[in-house]
């Protein structure tokens, strides 16, 4: 009885990665942009400290952004949410749907604020209505017995992101499948 789509908030983990990528992506970065493969600290004016690390380790060599995406390397998107800024993923991840608090911490890239489900399959959408966002809407048509409309929801799109910044994550996204770590779906 207890709605885990609409109402449950967990750790999104590695599904929160495409936020960093599109606030990248949407302020100018290229998929192509390489960042190195390496372990790193960062230590917030707080004292409170970092240090990302990938499943299976690091490898040292240059990544671009495309195969930092498919292969869910914790390393290249901790450093590029500190070179975007993790107020500017947070700012991103809301347009594009999550209504969640978030913490803009640089953790947030790797999905640590608890947000719904519901909000990560509108937002994860919104990529591929290519950058429009359509409020979810549980009830889109009544009809009587005889077929007539009752009701009819017609949901206005709210403009995200650009069908550019869309489509690029959307076929960067499919890296995650043909070479990343979904290839053996």
């Amino acid at each position: 009885w207890y709605d885990h789509v609409a109402l449950a908030k967990r750790q999104p983990g590695s599904t929160f990665k495409p936020f960093v990528y599109t606030a990248a992506i949407h302020n100018g970065w290229s998929p192509y942009y390489t960042l190195r493969d390496t372990f790193f600290t960062y230590t917030d004016a707080a004292g409170n400290v970092w240090s990302p690390t990938n499943t299976g380790g690091v490898t040292g060599n240059l990544r671009t952004l495309r195969e930092g995406l498919a292969q869910s390397k914790h390393t290249i998107t901790g450093q590029l949410i500190l070179e975007v800024g993790a107020s500017e993923v947070a700012f991103f991840a809301r347009r594009m749907g999550i209504k969640s608090e978030l913490d803009e911490v640089p953790s947030l890239a790797l999905g640590t604020s608890d947000v719904k489900l519901l909000e990560m399959a509108s937002a994860y959408s919104t990529l591929a209505n290519g950058g429009l966002y359509y409020e979810p809407t549980v009830v889109t048509r009544i009809e009587d017995r005889f077929g007539n409309v009752l009701y009819e929801s017609h949901p206005a799109p709210q403009e995200a992101l650009s069908e550019e910044t869309a489509y690029t994550m959307v076929d960067m996204m499919r890296g995650v499948i043909q070479e990343g770590t979904g290839v053996r779906i």
